[in-house]
């Protein structure tokens, strides 16, 4: 048995849970003016098994007769209050179950948008005992809603499990149901990469890194040649002023570098158009990026040793690099 409580807070109604069962407890729950509301992590103590304790997630159902009702949306077991619940991911998932995003023969994107702020985790392994954590690239280590955790360490042709997990502001716990992907046969190396700090290059100039770090620390212009999806070059605000220069180890002739612009949640940090300015002063492009979800190729014929990338259009903030990649 449980009482709702109704009050008014500029225009949300504001409706608090009290129930019964001793020991029992609810969080606040805010419904908006068109009444729609899930009270997450109602947890209480039943009547016929004092033992046991369940959670339920109640969702607003809309009635004729002036009654407010509410149906269950999910429900499990719990512990009493005094340890948080973990509660399925789905109960709080805008457009459904995790999804592998992006996938390599050595790492993997998983891609999940919530509707409360969590800081994720997603564990993995070759079995489901997992073994292996990754985090979301987050600078601010904040919680967030859309989250992009990448898997990396992976061996081509293998079968991997993942479980994505997080904690909200509140105190509850979430986790999905444990998922699987199988890595691609690595693909046969045919390329050679000018711009790779493994194979000689450097940066030589850059507008600024996050924090104010130096080139080799974590935001630094060296993660933008490192060769590595996870690590990705942040400026610290630059916006469309946004700028870095790579030294190849020697005067070389390239056709096609590939361009792959960081993002952040919030719609920043992404770059939308660009240009490449080589050792002669020629000036290629604007050219423009379909996205962030990976490296696009542009063709660049030159001969040079400097290959310079200027910010012509972005959505501001701190505008970055995952990859720049020269061939």
């Amino acid at each position: 048995m449980f009482k709702i409580l109704q009050s008014k807070s500029g225009s949300n109604f504001v409706f608090l849970l009290m129930v019964a069962s001793q020991g029992a407890s609810a969080n606040e729950a805010v419904l908006s003016e068109n009444l729609q509301l899930t009270v997450p992590s109602l947890r209480y103590q039943t009547k016929a098994a004092p033992d046991q304790w369940l959670w339920a997630n109640l969702q607003y159902l809309p009635s004729q007769d002036g009654r407010i009702l509410f149906t269950v949306k999910d429900y499990g077991q719990t512990t009493p209050n005094n340890t948080p619940a973990l509660l399925p991911l789905a109960s709080i998932s805008d457009q459904g179950a995790p999804q592998i995003s992006t996938l390599t023969s050595d790492a993997a994107t998983l891609s999940f948008k919530a509707s409360t702020p969590l800081a994720c985790s997603v564990v993995y392994g070759t079995d489901r005992q997992f073994g292996f954590v990754a985090t979301d690239l987050n600078m601010n280590g904040g919680a967030l809603t859309e989250h992009r955790p990448i898997m990396t360490g992976l061996k081509p042709n293998t079968d991997y499990f993942y479980r994505l997990q997080g904690s909200a502001s509140n105190g509850n716990l979430y986790a999905s149901d444990i998922g699987s992907f199988h890595t691609p046969d690595a693909a046969p190396t045919t390329r050679f990469n000018y711009a790779a700090l493994a194979n000689g290059a450097s940066i030589s100039k850059v507008s600024s890194n996050f924090g104010a770090v130096s080139n080799d620390k974590t935001w630094g212009a060296n993660s933008a040649i490192d060769g590595s999806s996870a690590t990705a070059w942040s400026s610290n605000g630059d916006g469309n002023n946004a700028a870095i220069e790579i030294n190849l180890a020697k005067t070389t002739a390239i056709s096609t570098v590939e361009v792959w612009s960081r993002a952040v949640s919030d719609g920043t940090a992404i770059i939308r158009s660009f240009t490449l300015t080589v050792d002669s002063g020629q000036v290629f492009g604007p050219f423009t990026l379909p996205g962030t979800d990976k490296a696009y190729g542009f063709s660049v014929i030159a001969t040079t040793q400097k290959l310079r990338l200027n910010v012509v259009d972005s959505t501001g903030g701190n505008i970055g690099l995952v990859e720049l990649s020269v061939y």
